[in-house]
């Protein structure tokens, strides 16, 4: 299964332009290289760039004026914000009542045209990843499959075939290619993998791949019990105020993980900066020039600390 996943993965790459027909690294390959331990965090990013929302947002403060305002920086570190670094509260700590000093603390949504082209990333790789899923599943061991987990007792014997529960278990999976032939009771078919919600455990047991493995980035996560979770501000938080004490008080930190996630985004803007300068060819660029404004700004704001 190995050996299938790693053609998935390299079907992937030469899809999404990262990969030539030789296999040799192309585009933008070396930043998404560069930001690997974000993944897939380096990939939606990426597609936001391909697609142009990073120059639709990247606007000067004057025509041929090379500096930004501070409401495009914000906007720049809202995105930046939901896609690395990601640091979650617990689902009660937003109906608590305290009062916040200097932080907002809970981060808001993605502006409307990224949530829109995540969405829409979201739902070409699982396009593709379900895809995958159909075709390695006629590989799975259906005697295991059938096989009760506990018990052990089978249901593909000639001993179960008057079995009333046998004969809707086997009904039941028609239709249904990567689909648990248990999970099929509850009503899933192949077409539920598309949707993120989705539990891992719906896929063939045997083929020891779920849903987990593909590249795709949820916009919202939710506890066990449906309740969701609020994204931690603080990377904006300091770019707006930059204050430690701030994010300790406020954003609910520990001052030294505070530090080290702060140092953490600051060198993955300047992995960015970097990179798209080394990548552009017009050295004017609005986004080349936008990073760069941003990553010494940040930087700034850091080393005073």
């Amino acid at each position: 299964m190995l050996k299938l996943y790693f053609l998935f993965s390299l079907q992937f790459l030469v899809k999404e332009g990262y990969l030539d027909q030789e296999g040799n690294p192309m585009g933008f390959a070396g930043l998404v290289s560069h930001l690997h331990y974000h993944e897939p965090s380096n990939l939606v990013f990426v597609s936001f760039l391909v697609n142009g929302l990073f120059h639709d947002l990247c606007q000067p403060t004057s025509k041929g004026s090379k500096r930004f305002s501070q409401d495009v920086m914000e906007k720049l570190m809202l995105v930046l914000a939901h896609l690395f670094g990601r640091r979650y509260f617990p689902p009660k700590f937003q109906d608590t009542h305290f009062e916040f000093y200097q932080s907002k603390v809970f981060l808001d949504d993605l502006p409307e045209d990224f949530s829109d082209a995540l969405d829409e990333y979201n739902m070409k790789i699982m396009e593709d990843f379900t895809g995958f899923l159909r075709i390695v599943s006629k590989l799975a061991d259906m005697n295991q499959e059938y096989q009760l987990p506990l018990s052990k007792i089978k249901f593909t014997g000639k001993e179960c075939e008057d079995s009333q529960l046998v004969s809707h278990l086997m009904s039941c999976k028609e239709g249904r290619v990567a689909i648990s032939p248990f999970v099929c009771l509850s009503g899933n078919f192949d077409d539920d993998l598309l949707r993120l919600e989705t539990p891992n455990h719906v896929t063939l047991g045997t083929i020891g791949i779920n849903r987990s493995q593909a590249p795709v980035l949820l916009s919202q996560k939710f506890d066990n019990r449906g309740r969701k979770m609020p994204l931690n501000a603080y990377a904006l938080d300091f770019y707006k105020h930059g204050s430690l004490l701030g994010l300790v008080q406020d954003n609910r930190m520990n001052e030294g993980d505070a530090y080290y996630l702060l140092k953490d985004f600051a060198l993955t803007i300047k992995s960015i900066s970097v990179s798209l300068r080394e990548l552009c060819e017009n050295e004017d660029d609005n986004v080349v020039l936008a990073f760069e404004q941003l990553s010494t700004t940040f930087s700034e704001k850091l080393n005073k600390i």
